[in-house]
């Protein structure tokens, strides 16, 4: 499944990408080849169903029941036994843009069970995002009930570079009721779009993204995080 951010009002034309899916984009926006094609009238503006179905720009896909279930189990039970330390920050080097500290952090080592299961699925997946890119970190992320976080972009910048990349968030909490909250938000336009943590889901999206982790109410919220960035020169 193909989730595509809207991020406009003013819609006009249509692309294929090469997803499968058909790709919106605001008038404004720069097509990546080939010829626009004029959106059916029943999308073009003034007829929205609903002001918040905007134009895709940002890559955003979920895939429910990533792992089988003995897998997904697994990694549920890894995640309450792993020992944790205090805090994540993002872009700790650049004072600029970095954020304090919050949650708890267990680094994912090679060789760990979680490491392997979703690296030997996500080569399979995804193997473009093995290419050009480099495997920076690769950790488990739990929030305390109702602890906030900051919204983040997941890449560093400084003068002369910057990062680009995908990441990959695996939710492998079971059986929570959406009261309980725990989406990922996304920050576009000025618009919040959350995703609900479903159990044994994932999504993968570009980077950079303003995105933040939210809490649940009255449980403690993992989430497993890889990041696959590069290095480009402004």
């Amino acid at each position: 499944m193909t989730l595509y951010v809207l991020v406009g009002l003013d819609i006009k034309y249509a692309d294929w990408c090469g997803w499968g899916n058909p790709a919106w984009f605001p008038i404004s926006s720069q097509r990546i080849g080939g010829e626009p094609v004029q959106l059916n009238k029943s999308f073009q503006r003034g007829k929205l169903i609903n002001p918040f179905i905007f134009l895709c720009i940002m890559d955003i896909e979920i895939f429910d029941n990533f792992l089988s279930e003995s897998e997904a189990q697994k990694v549920l039970n890894m995640c309450f036994s792993s020992n944790y330390n205090y805090g994540e920050s993002d872009s700790p080097t650049n004072e600029k843009i970095k954020t304090p500290p919050t949650g708890m952090v267990c680094n994912i080592d090679q060789g760990d069970y979680i490491y392997n299961v979703l690296d030997e699925k996500l080569q399979i997946k995804f193997p473009s995002i093995y290419c050009g890119n480099v495997l920076r970190a690769q950790y488990v992320n739990c929030y305390a009930p109702n602890e906030a976080s900051y919204f983040h972009t997941d890449c560093e910048e400084e003068d002369e570079w910057y990062d680009v990349g995908t990441t990959i968030i695996y939710y492998p909490n079971k059986n929570l009721n959406i009261n309980e909250g725990g989406e990922t938000q996304f920050y576009i336009e000025d618009r919040i779009l959350g995703i609900p943590p479903v159990y044994n889901r994932l999504i993968k999206f570009k980077v950079p993204v303003l995105h933040r982790a939210t809490p649940f109410k009255n449980f403690h919220r993992f989430s497993i995080a890889f990041k696959f960035l590069q290095r480009i020169k402004k």
